[in-house]
């Protein structure tokens, strides 16, 4: 006759396995979610630094063609737009519109670029010194290494 004592000891409860694969999940997960977030912060930087950029070229553009430098904003032409539009019909331009180009500021938030053709194509608003909000689009080009105004569009039509 068997003793208790002499009884098997109690097998070691199941699902041990189960809750470090769990834990590992869940890690993997979290550190997932951090390496987004962080990559997301470092792409909404970099996007707000390059549209920096081409804020202040626009804004250069339009204050020398509102100062009367209407041939320094014309060298803000690529070789396209040169073609489409020469000095005299910008001048024109400017005289006839100057309110358009006396800008306070540029706030662009759009950017896309056509790798195909290099063209890169920003939208927002121009602020007038008067406070006339409009929107605009200013599309530039690399040439002779420099950014150049291959377009350049700003509303007659204050923006809401």
């Amino acid at each position: 006759m068997k003793q208790l004592d002499d009884a098997p000891a109690a097998a070691p409860r199941g699902g041990g396995s189960a809750k470090w694969i769990v834990a590992a999940c869940c890690g993997c997960m979290a550190l997932a979610m951090l390496v987004a977030g962080l990559g997301g912060g470092a792409l909404f930087f970099k996007i707000r630094e390059t549209l920096a950029g081409y804020e202040a070229e626009a804004m250069t553009f339009l204050e020398k063609a509102a100062s009367g430098d209407v041939e320094g904003a014309y060298g803000h032409f690529s070789a396209g737009l040169r073609s489409v539009q020469s000095l005299e019909e910008f001048a024109a331009t400017v005289e006839a519109n100057p309110d358009l180009f006396q800008a306070a500021s540029v706030d662009l938030n759009s950017v896309n670029v056509d790798g195909m053709t290099g063209i890169s194509r920003v939208k927002g608003t121009v602020t007038s010194r008067s406070g006339v909000t409009r929107h605009c689009v200013f599309a530039f080009v690399e040439e002779d290494g420099q950014r150049r105004l291959i377009e350049y569009s700003i509303s007659n039509t204050p923006s809401d």
